[in-house]
């Protein structure tokens, strides 16, 4: 199925397409809501009012990107579902946390972040960009999701893997701890 910029796909191809679309939008926001509104311990009214400023939120600057602003250079143009970003809520969990800075701290901080990358983002991207070439930025990413263990240590010094046949039951133990762990941080959520 390819379709290109002005191309409308028939209508049952559409809404199917439409509403994966949103689906994956929205857990994409409600995910984060989620993990601030766990990490800061709020109940069950903050979180769900946090959720529904995010929401409202994503849709005006999703408005803002597909629509653009005036005849300001800002956004796309392209319809784009704009979520809110995981890169702050570590941080936000830690400030939130803090007594002498609590949860209207945080926002507070990533209120004066955005300003200052909506301000200066523009001037970096346009001197920075040669610096930062994709295998730069995509170096660094790779940097920063990549946590050794102490098998990989052992195999980057000389170790042999261990190499198990399809079905030979040895890692069954390994797989059904993952998913237990996975259920149980589920149930935390």
């Amino acid at each position: 199925m390819v379709y290109r910029i002005n191309d409308k796909p028939p209508v049952q191809k559409a809404i199917p397409l439409a509403l994966q679309h949103v689906l994956v939008a929205f857990t994409g926001t409600l995910a984060g809501s989620l993990l601030l509104a766990s990490g800061a311990g709020l109940d069950v009214n903050d979180t769900a009012l946090l959720i529904q400023c995010s929401m409202f939120i994503s849709c005006i600057a999703s408005l803002i990107q597909s629509l653009g602003l005036w005849k300001l250079p800002i956004g796309s143009k392209l319809p784009i579902v704009t979520s809110g970003s995981y890169t702050l809520i570590s941080p936000m969990v830690a400030m939130a946390c803090n007594p002498d800075i609590g949860l209207s701290g945080a926002f507070g901080a990533a209120f004066a972040g955005s300003v200052v990358l909506f301000i200066f983002g523009p001037l970096a991207i346009t001197y920075l960009h040669k610096y930062f070439t994709p295998v730069v930025t995509g170096s660094v990413v790779l940097a920063v999701g990549f946590r050794p263990r102490p098998s990989l240590a052992s195999q980057l010094a000389g170790a042999g893997m261990e190499l198990y046949q399809v079905g030979d039951g040895s890692q069954v133990g390994s797989v059904m701890t993952a998913v237990a762990a996975g259920y149980t941080a589920g149930r935390k959520i």
